[in-house]
C-alpha cells in the first residue's frame, strides 16, 4: 500500500497541472482507462502473484484514480454558479464518503462471500485469492462504467471556455 500512496501523492499535483492545461476530458479519460485497467490485472492475481507484481498493479490503480478523481471533481464544481460552488463541494464530499462506505461494505461482502463459497478442497490462500479477484472484477466494472460515463459526458464547462476567452 505504501509505494500506492507515494504514487497518488505524486500524481496529484501533475493532475491539476494537466487539467488547468487540457481540461477535464482527456486526463479524466486516460485516468479510469488506467485506473481500471489496473483493477483488472489485479483481479487477475493469484496466491503465487509475486507481491512486486501486485504492488506495481496497485501503483497504476493509484496513478489512474489520482489523474481521474481532481479533474472530474473540479469540473463538476466548476459547472456550478460561483454562489454555489461552496454547497457543491459539501455534496460532493458528503456522496463521496457515503459512497465509498457503501462501496466497502459491497466489495467487502463479494469478497467474503465467493471466499466462503470456494469449496473445502481450497486453502484459505487460495480461496482469500479467489475472492479477492471477483470483487476486484467487480471494481473494475465499476470503473468501466465510470469510463464509458466519462467519454459520454465529461466536456470543457462553459464557464471554462468563457474564462479562456476573457484570458
Amino acid at each position: 500500500m505504501p509505494p500506492a500512496a507515494a504514487v497518488g501523492i505524486i500524481i496529484s499535483p501533475i493532475s491539476g497541472v494537466v487539467f488547468d492545461k487540457f481540461g477535464p476530458r482527456v486526463i479524466s479519460i486516460f485516468g479510469l482507462a488506467l485506473m481500471t485497467g489496473a483493477l483488472f490485472l489485479l483481479s487477475l492475481s493469484t496466491a503465487s502473484t509475486p507481491i512486486l507484481v501486485v504492488a506495481l498493479f496497485c501503483m497504476l490503480q493509484a496513478a489512474g484514480q489520482s489523474l481521474a478523481n481532481m479533474p472530474i471533481n473540479t469540473w463538476g464544481v466548476n459547472a456550478l454558479k460561483n454562489d454555489m460552488i461552496v454547497h457543491g463541494n459539501a455534496i460532493a464530499n458528503t456522496g463521496r464518503q457515503v459512497a465509498g462506505g457503501l462501496c466497502t461494505a459491497l466489495i467487502i461482502t463479494v469478497m467474503t462471500s465467493v471466499t466462503a463459497s470456494a469449496g473445502v478442497d481450497a486453502s484459505v490462500q487460495v480461496a482469500t485469492a479467489i475472492g479477492a479477484g471477483v470483487a476486484y472484477k467487480v471494481c473494475a466494472a465499476i470503473g468501466l462504467v465510470a469510463l464509458v460515463y466519462a467519454i459520454v459526458s465529461v466536456r470543457p464547462s462553459k464557464k471554462a471556455a468563457v474564462n479562456k476567452k476573457e484570458a
